[in-house]
């Protein structure tokens, strides 16, 4: 159960959600469908507020509330695998600083203490990602991902 969690982000409504699938699945095949963990989270709860039914329906939630720019950012983030840095995500996804700001600020984002790195969890990224895909700006942002860190993997001679 704790790698369940911690596949799961520790998101107290993931794991809520997650347990309720153990009526059908064993720890390890729910374990096994984390890899697309959210159409696997819902709920048929209908005692739960819409937004609360589903981890994607509630991350959307989130995401609707932000604005244009917030949402942008947000989406274009969705092309980094783990941490990325400050830069990384400038060069990137055109980010500004007051912008990747209020995403950490409303916990969309997390920077790690003492590295400076961002990072979203895998969870919100998962959603950041599909939102990304569905973008009309999704190859143009993998194309400058994978420009930048050609660029940083370059030897400096």
């Amino acid at each position: 159960m704790a790698l369940i969690c911690e596949r799961l982000d520790r998101l107290p409504l993931a794991i809520e959600l997650a347990a309720a699938r153990v009526m059908l699945l064993d720890t390890a095949h729910l374990l096994a469908r984390l890899d697309q963990r959210l159409p696997l989270l819902a709920s048929r709860s209908r005692d739960a507020p819409t937004r609360q039914r589903t981890l994607q329906a509630t991350i959307e939630w989130s995401y609707e509330l932000l604005d244009p720019n917030e949402q942008q950012l947000f989406r274009r983030m969705g092309a980094f695998r783990g941490s990325f840095s400050l830069e990384a995500a400038e060069a990137v996804c055109d980010a500004v600083l007051d912008t990747v700001e209020s995403l950490v600020v409303k916990n969309l984002l997390r920077r790690r203490w003492g590295t400076g790195r961002l990072l979203m969890l895998d969870t919100i990224r998962e959603y950041s990602d599909e939102r990304l895909e569905d973008s009309p700006e999704a190859e143009a942002i993998h194309r400058r991902h994978a420009e930048f860190f050609l660029a940083v993997a370059r030897p400096r001679t």
